[in-house]
């Protein structure tokens, strides 16, 4: 899920990583436009066999380009933004990942990570994972920052201060 020989910085370490990607419902996808003014939006995600993807799916969108995937195709370069935001400040976390990108298309219905995204959205129960045209992005990790409020305490693993639980 996380390749081995991606670096992870304190307080963050690979299963809290892991437990994130797995569990977290949003990311923030953020790419530079052209000109370098930074675009985001919110993307569902989840990793499969070492990589990322986020689907171009059902909901409703407008009939022009699905712009993140424009924007993924010409910069071929994002960030990911996993937040926790909590009334508790001690609860508060952030994961940061910098990736390659690439927009996989037409994506096989029958992709794995399209199983992966509807084993953990059930949203897709209802709304297809992909719409026509089949498109999936794919993100190779290659880069991580991490901070997160609370205390360390002795022995404690890194993925008690990464809560994915409310």
């Amino acid at each position: 899920m996380v390749a081995e020989t991606l670096r992870i910085p304190s307080p963050l370490d690979r299963a809290a990583l892991k437990n994130a990607l797995a569990h977290w419902p949003v990311a923030v996808l953020s790419i530079n436009r052209p000109g370098g003014a930074p675009w985001s939006v919110p993307i569902v995600f989840a990793p499969w066999e070492g990589r990322v993807y986020s689907p171009i799916d059902g909901k409703p969108k407008s009939e022009r380009p699905v712009a993140r995937a424009t924007h993924i195709a010409r910069e071929g370069r994002a960030t990911l933004l996993l937040e926790r935001y909590d009334p508790d400040w001690q609860a508060l976390w952030w994961i940061r990942l910098y990736a390659r990108a690439e927009v996989v298309s037409p994506a096989p219905l029958d992709h794995p990570a399209v199983g992966a995204l509807a084993a953990k959205y059930p949203q897709y129960r209802s709304v297809p994972v992909l719409r026509p045209p089949p498109m999936l992005l794919a993100f190779d990790l290659e880069a991580v920052a991490a901070w997160s409020s609370a205390p360390s305490t002795e022995g404690e693993s890194p993925s008690a201060r990464f809560k994915t639980r409310r």
